[in-house]
């Protein structure tokens, strides 16, 4: 999909990564997902950094609210995406225009 850089590194964003978020978040609608770590986190493999830059573009689209809660600024690479610094405030929210994605409703124009 698209290639975003962040710092010297850069990821790959996985559509179906994407897709499986929005649709762990819709089966909550209009509630927070409970157990995000482990619900996301299993989504991913375990792997936060490619978790939560999916989740930050899904933000950014406005497809979800994210709810993170960055406990104390990051030190380094070692710490950045730790569960103890970075985790959810009551966990993350699909938004209206973010199920509208996932059940692949397509905007009226006017």
């Amino acid at each position: 999909m698209t290639k975003k850089k962040r710092g010297g590194g850069s990821y790959q964003l996985e559509h179906e990564l994407l897709l499986r978020i929005l649709a762990a978040l819709a089966v909550h609608f209009p509630e927070p997902l409970p157990e995000p770590d482990k619900v996301l986190g299993d989504l991913t493999a375990g792997n936060r950094e490619a978790l939560f830059m999916h989740v930050m573009y899904l933000h950014y689209l406005g497809f979800m609210r994210s709810n993170l809660v960055e406990l104390f600024r990051s030190t380094g690479a070692a710490d950045l995406y730790h569960p103890a610094r970075l985790s959810w405030g009551e966990g993350p929210v699909l938004t209206r225009k973010g199920l509208n994605a996932h059940l692949g409703v397509e905007p009226v124009v006017w």
